[in-house]
């Protein structure tokens, strides 16, 4: 009988020793394993929320231990295949750390089940995608592995869902049935060496959907407060007529802080800022100004209609589903929100050279030619053509040089459209099967050629820029006097800004027209299952990089 008890209570003191063993978390997370079965939950008001589930390939779970480290609990999983994980939980962190390891000849999968309607796929070099679970098909799709990151708005608005991974061969996201229950998932696959971060960071109304949109040009207050301070975003779907055909980009744009003692413009990404922040007008490089639809006052956010002064130009779909969303921080933010969202810790995640491969980096040479151009007529306004005319030729020199270097990029664009048109053509005529994709990227970029062919009439060449600099140079030495002189200027100025202006536009069409091609591929991507077309796709997004990670400041987002 004594033997008996003392050996349950030996079971007993196992049982509870597995446990602690396959449980790890804080005040945030928590992973519990149990018979094989990986749960990913968080915590929100003092109740855990189970929110997701964590799967390693089709390996068996063959020991579980635990290890200390300075950076938080370690569970150190070993599965059937020679896989092994090590999970780290930091201190009051919402993310897992996971350095993954298996054999180079084994493709090893980390996957994770849930239940959300959004996805968000970040791509810094353009901007955020947003997928709708009513937008989408119920395939297997794909995911860039170059993006290194998706994110998940999970049901219910207070938690989101981050996959990271540092290194993938393929990335799939689709949706599964179990037990009648829909889940959607994202596998991540891997060989060798692999770092991965999953987090939930929660927080009331975290992401919110726009139920009910603006009717009008009037500001209304929404029924959703901020839980923090973050940069908060908020999606539109535009469409953009171009001479062979409409093209569609995902833009999100930030919600800014009101505020009515601002001066001058309030930059909010390149070429996109609010001009007139005493009427809330906002200025775009591609459609000119229009009524900047969203800001953020004493924790309300206030939105109205998104109008283009050009609509037809650009249109904004009023019926496209809209959230508002954050990945990432703000100055003003506390550090535990810094901590808590996906893309500070997307660059503690990657080394600085790939880091690098999905950041824009400018590139500028001389000076804009509307803001020199109105310089030199003020000059000529107040007399002071002469005693300033040094600094008149310093600014007609680097108007020249800007034009030259603008001119030189419109021409990068123009070559990397034909070579990237030609490498689809010949794919497509390998095979078949990849005609239709190839067919609308096609589509897409082949406005690049028209588009210059039609304002290169108004550009001209940089040889003709010149020589009107080299006109307004000569005035001050033509015999007129002060008031025709400052007459001539005006005209000059207006014929230079005319060419320099269209070139500046120009390239702002091109960057618009590769960035919607490039949402055309993820699009796609997102919803094939077929291995040689995501190839293309990939390698399409790969060669989109290329000319889009240089970024000139007139080019737009």
């Amino acid at each position: 009988m004594k033997k008996t008890f003392y050996l349950l209570i030996l079971l007993f003191i196992s049982y509870i020793q597995a446990k602690e063993i396959n449980r790890i978390g804080n005040d945030n997370l928590s992973l519990e394993i149990n018979d094989g079965k990986a749960v990913l939950s968080y915590s929100l008001n003092g109740k855990v929320i189970a929110a997701a589930e964590l799967q390693a390939a089709n390996a068996d779970i063959k020991s579980i231990t635990e290890e200390k480290s300075d950076r938080g609990t370690v569970l150190k999983i070993t599965y059937s295949d020679q896989t092994m994980l090590r999970v780290t939980l930091p201190e009051q962190s919402p993310f897992l750390d996971i350095e993954a390891e298996s054999p180079v000849k084994t493709e090893t999968s980390l996957s994770i089940a849930f239940q959300s309607k959004v996805m968000i796929i970040p791509d810094s070099l353009s901007d955020n995608y947003i997928f709708f679970h009513e937008n989408s098909n119920k395939e297997n799709g794909r995911i860039f592995p170059a993006f290194h990151m998706a994110v998940f708005l999970l049901n219910g608005g207070n938690a989101m869902l981050a996959y990271s991974w540092q290194n993938a061969e393929k990335v799939w996201h689709g949706w599964k049935k179990n037990q009648g229950i829909e889940s959607e998932y994202c596998r991540v696959e891997f060989r060798g060496k692999n770092r991965l971060l999953i987090g939930l960071p929660a927080a009331k109304n975290i992401w919110t959907e726009i139920l009910e949109k603006p009717a009008g040009n009037e500001f209304e207050k929404i029924d959703w407060l901020p839980p923090f301070t973050a940069r908060w975003l908020i999606n539109y779907r535009q469409k953009n007529q171009f001479p062979r055909n409409p093209v569609f980009i995902d833009e999100s744009i930030p919600i800014p802080v009101y505020n009515p003692q601002a001066k001058g413009h309030i930059k909010l990404v390149p070429s996109f800022y609010i001009q007139k922040p005493d009427i809330w007008q906002g200025y775009e490089q591609v459609n000119g100004r229009f009524f900047y639809p969203s800001y953020l006052k004493d924790n309300q956010v206030f939105l109205r209609q998104l109008v283009y002064g050009n609509t037809v130009r650009g249109q904004i779909d009023k019926n496209w589903p809209q959230v508002v969303y954050c990945l990432d921080a703000v100055s003003e933010s506390p550090e535990e929100i810094k901590n808590m969202l996906p893309q500070p810790h997307l660059k503690k995640l990657l080394t600085e050279d790939e880091i690098a491969l999905m950041t824009n980096y400018d590139i500028w040479q001389g000076h804009g030619i509307c803001s020199g151009t109105d310089e030199i007529e003020k000059l000529f306004a107040d007399k002071k053509q002469k005693s300033d005319w040094e600094r008149i030729k310093t600014l007609l020199r680097e108007m020249n040089e800007f034009v030259v270097f603008v001119t030189a990029r419109a021409k990068n664009y123009r070559d990397w459209q034909t070579d990237t048109m030609q490498i689809l053509q010949k794919k497509s005529k390998l095979n078949p099967e990849l005609s239709s994709s190839s067919l609308e990227i096609e589509g897409l970029l082949a406005d690049i050629q028209v588009v210059w062919n039609s304002n290169q009439l108004i550009i001209k060449t940089p040889e003709d820029f010149l020589a009107g600099t080299v006109k307004l140079e000569n005035l001050i030495d033509s015999g007129m006097d002060a008031e025709k002189q400052e007459e001539e200027c005006d005209i000059i100025g207006r014929e230079l800004r005319t060419m320099g202006g269209t070139l500046h536009h120009t390239i702002g069409n091109f960057r618009q027209i590769v960035r919607a091609a490039r949402y055309a591929a993820v699009s796609r991507l997102a919803k094939t299952s077929n291995t040689d077309e995501a190839d293309l796709l990939c390698e399409f997004l790969e060669r989109s990089s290329v000319i889009l990670r240089p970024h000139h400041g007139e080019e737009g987002k």
